[in-house]
């Protein structure tokens, strides 16, 4: 029996070390961290928070009580805070949420993924009609609101930091402040200021280097890094092709030959030259004749690297990948791969130097 004890809080243990490291790695990349470090730096004693997540409540929770601004002793948050009951019938409950609201004059409503929940936002509707938005932060498909009787401006001073020190492609380094923000690679930098408190959302796109980036708000500076793919190397004998601030400084198909239902890889290196004030697509084709519908048998339209083309910094060089799949009927024969960019809103291709608005960058052989 003793052994048998021994075992099982072994394993437990060993639960929830796994557990707590599989928080700690999401949690650098999870938006909840910024909504509830900023209800806990701007909330005032007597304002009601609540929050739509559905089965996201323990996340909420973990970085709730992981903020500072007003962690008890016992090491939790002393904030007032509810998870909102979900709607039921298409209604919500009256005597529930007079329960819960009391007479708060302002209340918080963090909203996590509310579709699973509350797809109709119902909730939202009920505290549109009771109180006023004093406030109101999309972040992602999520939002920080808060509602206040008398619709009184926040006024709020205090500076909110990210609360981590990398970031990747995919996340969003947000601060909250009335004063200027910058954020430099040492070479460029980007600003913002605004008399008003807001929150600055800056996305990190695949497209942006790695390495460390100073962040200075109020003019305060951190350091931030931002932890991505290594920057790509410009072969010797490149030949950059100017698509317009954007160029062309290599491309590379991963195999010469394929067969009828195989998928090639292109890579395209690109170089900002420029900073670019219209977002451009990428249009990669594999085009041939005898083909009912037209010359295009395959072909991959997208942002390069994901990236729009207005959120490069100049200088910036990274490496886009596209996948063409070679159709089943396709013959057999030698077929180009050419590259361009396009407005997508008006089908407006950039030019290049000799006035063309395409470039064969491989050919592919169908065997």
């Amino acid at each position: 029996m003793p052994l048998g004890i021994a075992l099982a809080v072994v394993v437990i243990g060993v639960q929830l070390d796994q557990t707590g490291r599989g928080l700690a790695a999401r949690a650098p990349y999870d938006d909840y961290a910024f909504m509830l470090r900023a209800v806990d730096a701007l909330a005032q004693p007597g304002d009601v928070v609540v929050f739509a997540s559905e089965d996201r409540y323990p996340l909420v929770y973990y970085h709730l009580n992981r903020a500072d601004a007003l962690r008890g002793d016992d090491g939790y948050s002393s904030l007032n805070f509810w998870g909102l009951r979900p709607p039921s019938g298409g209604s919500i409950d009256e005597v529930w949420a007079r329960q819960a609201f009391g007479q708060a004059d302002r209340v918080w409503f963090v909203r996590i993924e509310a579709h699973l929940q509350d797809p109709d936002g119902l909730w939202q509707t009920w505290l549109d009609s009771s109180y006023t938005r004093s406030l109101h932060v999309p972040i992602t498909y999520n939002s920080l609101t808060l509602y206040t009787r008398d619709g009184t401006p926040p006024g709020f001073t205090q500076t909110i930091l990210p609360p981590f020190s990398t970031y990747r492609a995919g996340d969003t380094v947000r601060v909250g402040t009335d004063g200027e923000i910058t954020l430099s690679d040492g070479a460029h930098i980007v600003s913002d200021s605004s008399d008003d408190w807001r929150v600055w959302q800056f996305p990190v796109y695949p497209a942006m280097p790695s390495g460390e980036y100073t962040l200075t708000v109020d003019g305060q500076p951190t350091t931030i890094t931002i932890s991505g793919a290594p920057a790509p190397v410009i072969p010797t004998d490149a030949q950059p092709a100017d698509f317009g601030g954007l160029a062309l400084v290599g491309a590379q198909l991963d195999t010469q030959r394929a067969r009828p239902g195989q998928t090639v890889t292109l890579r395209l290196t690109w170089r900002a030259e420029t900073v670019i004030d219209a977002d451009w697509t990428t249009f990669v084709q594999l085009i041939g004749p005898m083909r009912e519908t037209g010359p295009v048998w395959a072909q991959d339209d997208r942002y390069p690297a994901d990236t729009p083309t207005s959120a490069l910094w100049a200088g910036w060089v990274f490496t886009a990948e596209h996948r063409l799949t070679v159709p089943a009927d396709m013959p057999v024969g030698e077929y180009p791969i050419v590259i361009g960019l396009y407005r997508l809103e008006t089908g407006e291709r950039a030019a290049l130097p000799d006035g063309t608005d395409a470039l064969t960058v491989a050919t592919l052989v169908v065997e």
